[in-house]
């Protein structure tokens, strides 16, 4: 578990921002997830490939 800093809080906000204004939502949970993932500079493994690559440079495989 990692915890929520001001830059992925900050992080999140920006990509939050741009996807709503293009009428996209993503949930915050996965907002959070793909953004710590970003700042880590890992890559997520998910079932759940729709939401996270919904997130700018994120790499994501399938699970």
């Amino acid at each position: 578990m990692h915890p929520v800093t001001v830059p992925i809080a900050l992080r999140a906000g920006q990509i939050d921002g741009e996807n709503t204004a293009k009428g996209i939502r993503v949930a915050l949970s996965d907002l959070l997830i793909g953004v710590t993932a970003l700042e880590l500079g890992y890559r997520i493994a998910t079932a759940n490939m729709r939401h996270f690559r919904m997130l700018p440079g994120l790499e994501v495989e399938p699970f």
